[in-house]
């Protein structure tokens, strides 16, 4: 009869000498031993479970961390793939393979890795993408991680982000971009900050793929769902309101707070305008008030601060208002719609169905 092991008892070596069936309990103790970074007792504890339970992967676990402990990277990479055939899923075997490949940077093994490690989900994917990309960042070689964004990978949107931290963009990351939407304002915003507007309007065109983006000084006027990212496509930056799928921007006004509704950067040549839009629904100045704010984007200075407002009752109505673009200091301009709170606050509903800047062209005596 086997000795039965208890809470009072613990769990010792030389009790499980007497239970030759008690796995769960082999187990706790080599858990136990790794814990206390008792080496000698993990490694006769593990040999006791490779004869228990020759197909347990812990055996091969306990081995490579005595192998990797020890330098014996040959040895390692042997129990980490021993490990692997007992148990994909194993953590210390794939860290150990990730480590490795990355040492000798062999791309097609260190993606393989990440992979698995993504899929186990046992690590943050952002620590893990992080570690991703400054391989190739200390490698100075970024090209086999542009080759492998381009094909989709599954955690691409994650190394992305991760690139976009990067304190320069590698090349061909540009091309990259054009297959992530969902980050192409972020990539944007960056390139804008630090290189400028003709740089960023560059690189908009290059990852968009409209072949009418020009034809109009504020692009989408009608307000569509468009893949063209802002800042040269509108951004909407209130919870309630949306671009419709028929078209226009419904917004939805408690008149309480002032309010960013949508904004978009646009380059109007130095000249005279008329900013035209066409309005639904009713809004009393006593309720809210819809404005739009044009500005000199590199100077900030105000060109236009215009109030929208017209009866209760839901009715289509068209509003102009004149702008002088100056000839210095304003290659391109902010185009930004607030809401500002009215003196007695109450809902109201607006759909802005359309909004363009077109110049005013003046004829002179015959």
């Amino acid at each position: 009869m086997g000795v039965q092991l208890n809470e009072s008892q613990g769990t010792s070596v030389e009790s499980l000498v007497y239970k030759p069936l008690a796995k769960g309990d082999l187990r706790r103790a080599i858990l136990d031993s790794l814990g206390r970074n008792d080496k000698i007792q993990s490694q006769e504890l593990s040999k006791r479970l490779a004869i228990l339970s020759p197909m347990d992967p812990l055996p091969y676990e306990v081995a490579l961390t005595v192998a990797i402990d020890a330098g014996e990277e040959t040895d390692a990479n042997h129990f980490a793939e021993r490990t692997l055939v007992l148990q994909p899923r194993s953590l210390p075997a794939r860290l150990h393979l990730l480590r490795v490949s990355s040492r000798d940077l062999k791309p097609q093994q260190i993606f393989k890795q990440y992979e698995r490690l993504i899929e186990l989900r046992s690590l943050d994917e952002q620590l893990l993408s992080e570690a991703l990309v400054g391989v190739f960042r200390e490698a100075n070689d970024w090209s086999p991680l542009i080759r492998y964004l381009e094909g989709d990978p599954p955690s691409g949107g994650s190394i992305v982000d991760q690139m976009l931290a990067e304190d320069q963009f590698p090349v061909g990351f540009n091309d990259v971009m054009r297959r992530y939407p969902s980050k192409q304002a972020a990539y944007l915003r960056r390139v804008f900050a630090e290189l400028g507007f003709e740089a960023a309007k560059s690189n908009w065109h290059s990852i968009s793929d409209s072949i009418e983006q020009d034809q109009t000084i504020v692009f989408n006027p009608t307000f569509q769902f468009r893949s063209e990212p802002p800042p040269f496509n509108w951004s909407i930056h209130y919870d309630r309101a949306e671009i419709q799928s028929v078209g226009g921007l419904f917004i939805s006004l408690s008149g309480v707070r002032d309010q960013l509704i949508a904004r978009q950067i646009i380059a109007a040549p130095q000249g005279e305008y008329r900013l035209d839009t066409e309005l639904l629904g009713g809004l009393p100045k006593s309720t809210a008030v819809l404005e739009w704010r044009l500005y000199c984007g590199e100077e900030k200075a105000p060109l236009l601060r215009s109030e929208m407002t017209f009866g209760g009752s839901p009715q289509k109505q068209f509003f102009m208002f004149p702008v002088s673009i100056p000839d210095a200091g304003c290659a391109y301009q902010v185009l930004e719609l607030h809401a500002r709170a009215g003196k007695e606050p109450m809902s109201s509903r607006i759909e802005v169905l359309s909004v363009s800047l077109d110049e005013v062209v003046f004829e002179g005596p015959r």
